[in-house]
């Protein structure tokens, strides 16, 4: 009778150990999926390949940015070649004096799927436009309303062609910068992604994604 139970005792062990491996095991696989995901995600290489834009068409970047002295965040949105310069303030060049771009591009291999950034220095807090930015919720629940989905369905359409947009083709003219830069931030959330024109400064829609 014990040496019956005794089994019984160690069959349940293993199948509670069996049970307690397979678990882990599938937790592990699907950690490792969502940081796979995030790093080869559409939208991520797209970030990427923004981040790394320090051209004179810059992207339009939404990211948080954090001063530390103060450990006040926001998140931003602003122009890439931008953000290239508040990182050189931050001091990139005197550190890696031979080929800075290269170590601004590393910045994103410490932190694959976030978007955060800290920054030291108040002069690279005001390159970035930080202490002014305003971006609430009720702003962005008033586009909402008033963005016409057809609006939106015309832009997925003309991006299939990969051909890039005025946004004054879909929207008015914003009333100044603040209102233009608070649009495009709120079009980023929509996976609708926006640049400069080096040549006119027009704002172009450059890619759509879902």
């Amino acid at each position: 009778m014990r040496l019956l139970y005794k089994a019984i005792s160690m069959k349940k062990g293993l199948s509670f150990s069996l049970v307690l491996v397979i678990f882990f095991s599938c937790f592990k696989i699907e950690v490792n999926c969502q940081v796979l995901d995030c790093r080869e995600s559409p939208k991520q290489i797209y970030f990427y390949k923004s981040f790394e834009n320090k051209s004179t068409s810059p992207d339009f970047l939404v990211f948080t940015a954090v001063n530390k002295s103060t450990g006040q965040a926001k998140e931003i949105c602003c122009e890439s070649d931008r953000v290239f310069r508040a990182f050189m303030n931050e001091g990139f060049t005197k550190r890696h004096t031979e080929n800075p771009s290269k170590e601004y591009n590393e910045v994103l291999e410490l932190k694959p799927c976030e978007h955060t950034f800290e920054f030291d220095y108040e002069k690279s807090l005001e390159i970035l436009g930080f202490n002014e930015y305003e971006y609430k919720s009720d702003f962005s629940d008033s586009l909402s309303k008033t963005i016409n989905q057809s609006i939106i369905d015309s832009i997925i359409v003309d991006s299939i062609n990969e051909t890039p947009y005025p946004l004054t083709k879909y929207f008015k003219q914003p009333a100044d910068y603040r209102n233009e830069i608070r649009l495009i931030h709120y079009l980023n959330s929509m996976g609708i992604y926006c640049g400069r024109n080096c040549t006119s400064g027009v704002i172009m829609i450059k890619k759509t994604i879902k």
